[in-house]
């Protein structure tokens, strides 16, 4: 419940209220001076203040204009038994919510006190939806693409639950960003989010760096550490590239997943972490189950929700977004105003980006140190980039023949795409078909159409 302030000289009117309010579920602290008001509100600001207009040793109307830029998002009823609209109009000027006349009736403090509530969840809604727009402003997630909107979709479903999420996605794809919008978009915004990298983390330390230690557990292990587990309490966790731990670790990040219990190494005391974890992976891991390399009862219990982030190339729209965003990071950065070309933005749509938004973002940023006159160049880009514009086309041209219809034409130009796709993925079917832009079953029936006799 809200907590309300009450701020008289009328001692007696002072316990009629609170002890009626109280009554009705809300906390209440009176004050019957100016001086008492000011400790209580700086102790602990009250969400709605009920303020007289005459006090002992201050004007209300002075605390008012005083508290109004002290604690901007709260609440002030005025209340004076001098009903002058003279008054009423200077303390609305200086901040007041409501005005209200002596004597005063439970009845109409509890109508002013509804109406303040319904106001002050609503600039809370107001702030959690700007927080969650900044959010999403901030994090290189935007994007056009279906692919891109469907996960956002999906995050907003997920986020105010406590289920396990499995982020699966190439390198650079953003999945670290994904994780965190969970985070700031759930109800555990305002506990900790903390990250671990496993593959950063020797494995021989993994254990102790999730599960804290005791003195003496190890050699050099001179006092106790909690870890990040712990660290985690009431808020999240998440563990990048789930995929490089240990068998034996496995075990016990199971046990974690389902009881949210553990103990720290050295240890025979069980403890407890409430914490939601979120787990990501640039391996297949479903395959890593099928061959023994992860364990099974461990893999479902992270992917109650499984988020697939596509890589830049299967969601090239994405692409022009992404320059903007980073150019617009650099501009603000630098106070510098870069522009691009659209037969350079052609380039970078064009490229196959294979350390996906990681990458475009290292690539803007080191074109922006390197351009000259604040417009950004093909030869400001690293070398992979400037190549691939240069590339010839390895498809020779394909003219109009009398001896042959369009659809043989067509059938023609499909053939050498698909020799072509073949030829740079080294002949990965799986790979090339994603190329194509084509399903592999696709890709098989039309290389026996065409290569097989």
């Amino acid at each position: 419940m809200r907590r309300l302030l009450i701020v008289d000289d009328e001692v007696k009117l002072l316990r009629i209220l609170k002890g009626a309010l109280q009554k009705k579920g809300y906390r209440v602290e009176t004050a019957a001076t100016g001086a008492e008001a000011r400790r209580k509100m700086a102790a602990q600001p009250a969400d709605i203040v009920f303020l007289d207009l005459m006090l002992p040793d201050v004007s209300g109307l002075e605390l008012l204009e005083e508290w109004v830029s002290l604690y901007p998002h709260k609440f002030y009823i005025m209340m004076t038994a001098y009903g002058d609209i003279e008054s009423a109009v200077s303390a609305m000027k200086a901040g007041a919510f409501d005005y209200m006349v002596k004597p005063v009736q439970l009845d109409n403090i509890q109508l002013v006190i509804d109406k303040a509530c319904e106001w002050l969840q609503m600039k809370e809604e107001n702030r959690q939806l700007r927080e969650k727009l900044k959010s999403l402003e901030s994090a290189p997630l935007v994007g056009t693409s279906p692919a891109m909107k469907s996960i956002i979709q999906l995050v907003e479903r997920v986020a105010n639950t406590d289920a396990n999420v499995l982020i699966q996605g190439e390198s650079g794809t953003g999945k670290s960003m994904i994780a965190r919008l969970i985070h700031l978009w759930s109800g555990r915004q305002n506990g900790p989010f903390i990250s671990v990298n496993c593959a950063a983390i020797p494995e021989q330390l993994l254990e102790s760096e999730l599960f804290g230690y005791e003195k003496g557990a190890f050699t050099g292990a001179t006092t106790s550490r909690p870890g990040k587990f712990e660290a985690a309490d009431g808020g999240t966790i998440f563990l990048d590239e789930i995929g490089e731990v240990n068998p034996a670790l496995q075990a016990k990040l199971l046990q974690v997943t389902q009881d949210k219990t553990f103990m720290r190494l050295g240890s025979n005391k069980t403890k407890t972490a409430d914490v939601r974890l979120i787990s990501a992976s640039n391996r297949d891991l479903k395959k890593m189950v099928e061959s023994g390399d992860f364990r099974e009862d461990l893999y479902y219990r992270l992917n109650i929700v499984d988020i697939h982030i596509p890589p830049l190339r299967e969601r090239r729209e994405d692409i022009p977004v992404l320059v903007e965003t980073f150019l617009n990071k650099q501009r603000h950065k630098n106070g510098i105003d870069y522009s691009i070309s659209p037969e350079l933005m052609n380039v970078l749509t064009e490229y196959d980006w294979p350390g996906n938004v990681r990458e475009l973002e290292n690539a803007i940023e080191r074109a922006v140190i390197l351009c000259r006159n604040h417009q950004l160049s093909v030869e400001d880009f690293p070398r992979e980039v400037r190549e691939r514009k240069d590339e010839p086309s390895s498809l020779p041209p394909i003219s109009l023949k009398k001896d042959k219809s369009l659809p043989e034409l067509l059938e023609e130009m499909e053939k050498q795409l698909i020799m072509q796709a073949l030829d740079e993925t080294g002949g990965k079917v799986a790979e090339a078909a994603r190329k194509l832009g084509i399903s592999r079953q696709n890709l098989f029936y039309k290389m026996n159409k065409y290569f097989i006799n």
